[in-house]
This record gives C-alpha cells, structure tokens and sequence, in this order.
C-alpha cells in the first residue's frame, strides 16, 4: 500500500523589539529573504507563515518589497499568514486585555497587507495554559500548532500525534495541532532524503498520515554554520524540489484547509507545557542538572520513551521565580498596563502600542534563545515600559501632583514597596531587601540605570570546561548539540553573587578585605543587613519632596559572637537634588571592632567597553577608565559615569570621602552562537573605616543624581 501524507508546514520569523538594525539586516539578507524566494520557486509547497510584529515594521520601513512578495505568496494561494501577539508576547502572562488587542492588531495587519481572515495562531515559544483557548477563540482564530510534548504530558503516544484534535475553555473551542517532534530536528538539519524516508515510514500500511510541522525560520540561514548547509549547498531547493516531486502521496493543505476538510481525532485538554527545552530551562540550575542527568540516563537505559509522559521540567512562570530581575520587569509591565488601561484620550494608542512592545517576550526568560542576559533587549522593553508610563501619568497634567507615592507590594513577594514618581526620577524603594532601591528610572531618557543582572549558577556552566570544537560531518548540526565557547578560559570568569544587585545596599566587610574578593563575591560579609528587611520608621511628603526613614536593629558578626549595631538610613527624593541617603550607624551596649561600613550601588550604562562611556572622578587620572575597569582609589567624594551616547551623566556623591572601589558585573551565558562574556553593569562601592564604643553613633551620605550634558 503506497503511503499517504497531508504534511502542513508551519514556519515562525522573529526579531525581538530594541534588536540591532544590524542584526535584522543580516537575517534578512541571508535567511528571510533568500527562504521565501525560494519558496516562490516551488508553487508546489504551501507553508503558513508567521511574523513577529518587529519584523513586520522592519520589513516596512528597511524591505517594503519584501511585504509585497509575501502578499503575492498569498494571493496565490501558497501561503497561509498566521496571527499571534503582534510583539510576540508569552501571551498567558500578561493581562487578558493586553492580549487581545495585540491579537487583534495582527489580524487588521494581516487583513489590510495581506489579504487574508487571519484562522490560526502561532503561540509564543508555544508556551501554553490551559486557560488559552478561550482567549484565542474571542480573538476570532480557530486554531494553533503546538509541540508534540504537550500532547504526550497528556498522555499520548507516538501513534496519537497526527491530525488535530480539539481542546475548550468554558465552552469555546480551538483546534490543536501536535508538532511533529523529529521533524524538528529534521528540517533542515539532516538530509532532505532522510526526511522523505521518515514521512514514508510513519505512514507506510497504517492509511493516511496528517503530519504538522512548525519551528523559527531562523533556522533556515541565521542559526550557526545553516545559511552554508541552507543555501550554498542547496538543502532547501533541494528538499522543497522533492516534495513537489512525491506530491502523489505528500500533499500540502494549509491548516485551515486541513480544519474544514477533516474531523478532529478527538478531544483533549493540555496541562501547562512548552517545548521541551524550554520546560529544561525554566527549573533552578540545581534542578535542571538533575533533570538532564535522569533523562540521559533513561535514554542510555532504553527506557526513556516509556516514561517520557511522567517527565517534564519547570513552568515558564517559574522564569519569574528563578530571575528577580525578569520578575521586576514583569510587575512593572502590569503596573503600566493598568495605568494605560485607565486611559480614555487620545494618548490611549500610543501608550498601549509602547505597552505592547515592552511586552515582547526575549528578555522575560533565558535558555539557549531567551534573551534576559542581552541588556540591550531588557533597556529596549523598560524604555518602552516608561514611555508608556509616562503618557499615563501626564494624561492630566492639572490634575497630576509633581510628586507621586505610592506603596505597594510591586513584585509580589510579600514586603510592601514605596513607588515614588517624579517629572525627573522614578524610584522603587524595597525597605523588605536591605533597605535598597530596586530601580532607578530617568524620565527625561526613559532608561532604568538600575537594570543590573546579578551573576547566577546556571545548568550549562558545566558544559564550559567541557567545552570542544568537534568534527564536521555532512549534516550540520542542530543548535542544541553546538558547544562553542568564545573567550578562552572562560570558565574563570565565574562568580556568583550571594545577593541581587541592586542600589545602596549596606555592607560591613572584613577590614583587610582586597576588591579582588569582594568583586567575585568571595569575602566575608560581617553584617547581616544587605538583603534583610528594614523598617519603615516615617515618610514625609511635600509638593516637591519626599523623604523616608528605614531603619534595621542587626548585628555585626565577629568570631566570638554576634554584637548589635543599627542602621537608620533616610531617603530623599526631588527632581532637583536627585536620590540622597543619610545614614546613622549606632552601636548598642558593646563597642564594635574595627570593620569597614560599605555602601554599593550597582548601575549601568549598558556598554562595558566603549570609549564613550566612562568613569570621570576629579583629581584622579585613570588609566582605565571605560565601565568594565577594575580598581580601588582614595580618597573619593565625587563619581562621575558619562555618557556620551545618551549625552547624560550619572553624579554620585560621598560625604565623607571614602575608599572608592569600581568593577564591572559580567555573566557568563549562553547563546545561539556559544558561550561568552556579557556585561550588565558596573559595581560602585564607598568604604569607611568603622570602629564605635558603646553608644556610639557616626554618619555619612551617599548622592546619586543624573545630569543632562
């Protein structure tokens, strides 16, 4: 019996919001482009394409003609366009409202551009919940592809992944199509006679097979070593010339086609899942190497396919758990959102469509794609983020104060924040950790110079001593096999902080202590006051001003015992004077040794290494002083950190002078292009020699302000 296939092809394009010009540039010339002429010349294969908002108004403003050949795809009858959150957001977690209208965007750009009634929906890194289908049924789709692995979480086997089935929430009811898992990893990485081999087995004497395939189309040119395999060696024309060759038993409807032609195979309803992957790189680091090395071992066992259905990884929520500063950038996107929601002028769209880009997803996770490490993405969504703010809170500039308070629990971890905004800063105050500011917004440049990523174990670090160039063979390997690391002796380069990098956090440190130590976080910390709560002793507000008090009862940790010693430290605020702390440092019924009283700020500029961006301190001559310096001065009462690109500077003041110390923090990630270095900012730590009697109190002041040059 001569096989039969309705094999429906799915492909997704992607550039996150704030990528380089450069970058989009580049993928267009050697995947984007090069894949749909190619496609042109084969009628023969039909796809559904999907592109991200961000590419859309790349391709408008950089490639116009390139829309139009899209459009011709169409008319034709070649290509289906599916819809999707126009800036690709993880659509489950961000508000349902938000969701919609960015739905809903795409399908009026797809109708007004295209041509088409947009019915199906690429879900984002096809992170599902089961919520979902109503929200894609009010969107006025009927369908979506996802990975096979939330079919087998279901309980399926390899014998149930074919066809679509239907699924429902509250009534209202979508079709599901399960990818194809081995054709993932066979398009377009092995032979195109391998995967004509593989169709012709699935469905060899069984009657006929309806196979979904769908992945990034950046696979096809962007991804390391394919544009070579893709293009220059002829894989695609090769394999598009023999589908159309076998079209007597490889037909390709397009989805919706497929949907009105055919019946479900039945009902279903899916747990939370994504691709498998994605599950792996959403567990803690320990978890997730535990969770490798039990799936290695079943596979080597041969039992991995009987228990696959029982073994699953994280929640994509669990992002937000696992990285603090991915979940500050959530919460705040939902503050915004519910300030532009309140909107009813004719602001409304603008600040809805600098919402939505600030919901792209890229810099919300991070696995082998996700983008939080890369501080351009995580600068591009809180710029937008702030933009949006802002048109929400000038909507009625009479009604407005100049200084605004507000305490809430911002990121939902159970200690109340004090929000204060003014027409210069916007600062959150996290009296539950250290005492600390966790952001630092300046309006004027919408640039949060707080966003610093602190250095974390992560599963993969593992891999970097492991680390080996390999062999080449005649199929070019998939991305999740390349190890390539792109710094020599790389693996020295990690640390890991035992706290998060934020703002005027409060250390005592080991008198002796070298800068070496304490930038690898390999000191002792005598004081129990830098990630501790404090108390909020009073707020004072006034037109223009507002001060806040907190004050933490800790302990200075010697050998022998632990001796009291408080901190009371107040907080000023204005668009004048910037952020001002003042501190109190008093010691109880014992005298406190000698130790060092250390205030850090953790900011950033977003580049480490460029000459227009670097440390200026009056009186002194540095050597190096670009952001990823290193080194320790004294004494120092004035910091500056210039910024020629953004043309502003960032003022820091100490009173008294102190031993200054500078280093960069940078992480160790991975990528699509291997293992490297990234810079997420710049350590800035003030040091006073400590040594108080009893009752004894003794006082200093950090300034922070940002100047316009």
């Amino acid at each position: 019996m001569k096989p039969q296939v309705n094999l429906m092809l799915g492909i997704h394009s992607h550039q996150p919001v704030g990528n380089f010009d450069g970058v989009f540039k580049q993928a267009y010339e050697t995947c984007y482009r090069p894949f749909l002429e190619t496609l042109a010349r084969h009628p023969g294969v039909r796809v559904a394409l999907h592109y991200s908002g961000p590419l859309l108004e790349w391709f408008e403003g950089n490639e116009p003609d390139y829309i139009d050949m899209i459009a011709d795809l169409a008319e034709h009858g070649q290509v289906e366009m599916l819809s999707g959150g126009f800036y690709e957001p993880i659509l489950p977690i961000i508000p349902r409202e938000d969701a919609l209208g960015q739905i809903e965007m795409m399908n009026a750009y797809i109708r007004k551009r295209f041509g088409q009634k947009a019915r199906g929906l690429w879900l984002t890194e096809r992170v599902w919940e089961p919520h979902l289908p109503s929200l894609i049924a009010d969107a006025g789709l009927s369908y979506t592809i996802i990975d096979e692995t939330h079919f087998v979480y279901a309980g399926l086997d390899a014998q149930d992944m074919f066809g679509y089935y239907l699924t429902e929430d509250n009534g209202k009811d979508v079709a599901v199509f399960p990818i194809d898992k081995h054709l993932r990893y066979y398009i377009p990485f092995k032979l195109p006679e391998d995967t004509l081999e593989y169709l012709r087995t699935v469905s060899a004497g069984t009657g006929p097979k309806d196979i979904t395939y769908g992945d990034d189309g950046e696979k096809f040119g962007v991804w390391p070593e394919t544009y070579k395999w893709v293009y220059t060696e002829g894989y695609l024309e090769k394999f598009f010339a023999m589908l159309e060759a076998n079209a007597d038993w490889v037909t390709m409807p397009t989805f919706s086609e497929f949907v009105e032609s055919h019946p479900p195979v039945g009902r279903i309803y899916l747990p939370t899942a994504a691709y498998d992957e994605m599950t792996e790189w959403a567990l803690p680091a320990r978890a997730s190497i535990r969770y490798q090395d039990i799936l290695d071992k079943l596979k080597a066992d041969g039992a991995y396919q009987n228990y696959r259905p029982f073994l699953r990884g994280g929640f994509w929520r669990n992002f937000l758990a696992k990285y603090p500063e991915s979940n500050r950038m959530h919460k705040k996107m939902l503050l915004v959102s519910r300030k532009v929601h309140s909107l009813r002028d004719k602001r409304a769209a603008e600040a809805k469509r600098h919402l939505w880009q600030g919901q792209c997803n890229c810099p919300y996770w991070h696995g082998l794609f996700g983008g939080l490490y890369l501080n351009y993405l995580r600068f591009a969504n809180y710029t937008h983020l702030i933009q949006a703010e802002q048109l929400a809170d000038g909507a009625d500039k009479k009604s407005t104060p100049a200084l605004r308070v507000e305490n809430v629990d911002y990121d939902c971890d159970g200690h109340e924040e004090t929000i204060v905004t003014t027409p210069v800063y916007g600062v959150c105050f996290s009296p539950g950790y250290g005492g600390s500011v966790a952001e630092i917004d300046y309006m004027p440049k919408c640039f949060n110079i707080t966003d610093v990523m602190s250095r974390r174990p992560e599963a993969y670090h593992r891999k970097i001593t492991e680390a080996s160039t390999g062999h080449g063979s005649a199929e070019v390997k998939s991305i999740h096999d390349i190890v390539r690391v792109k710094e020599k002796d790389l693996e020295k380069k990690l640390s890991y902080d035992w706290y998060e990098r934020r703002c005027f956090l409060d250390h005592f440190i080991r008198a002796g202590t070298t800068l070496d130590e304490f930038a690898r976080s390999q000191y002792l910390e005598e004081g129990d006051f830098v990630n501790q709560p404090y108390n909020v002793a009073t707020k004072k507000k006034s037109r223009d001003t507002f001060a806040l008090t907190l004050k933490r009862d800790g302990h200075l940790w010697t050998p022998q015992r632990a001796i009291p010693i408080s901190i009371e430290k107040t907080f000023t605020i204005s668009s004048k004077e910037g952020i001002e702390a003042r501190y109190t440092i008093q010691s109880s019924v014992e005298p406190v040794p000698p130790t060092m009283f250390a205030v850090e700020l953790n900011l950033t500029l977003l580049a480490g290494d460029s000459e227009d961006r670097f440390y200026d301190i009056p009186g002194c001559s540095l050597e190096h002083n670009r952001m990823n310096s290193m080194g320790e001065l004294e004494p120092v009462s004035l910091v500056r950190l210039i910024d020629r690109w953004m043309n502003i500077a960032i003022v820091v003041e100490y009173e008294p002078s102190a031993i200054f110390w500078r280093f960069p923090i940078e992480t160790v990630s991975q990528s699509e292009g291997g293992f490297e270095r990234t810079y997420q900012g710049s350590s800035l730590t003030a040091l006073w020699s400590l040594s108080l009697d009893a009752h004894d109190v003794v006082g200093c002041s950090v300034k922070l302000r940002v100047e316009q040059l």
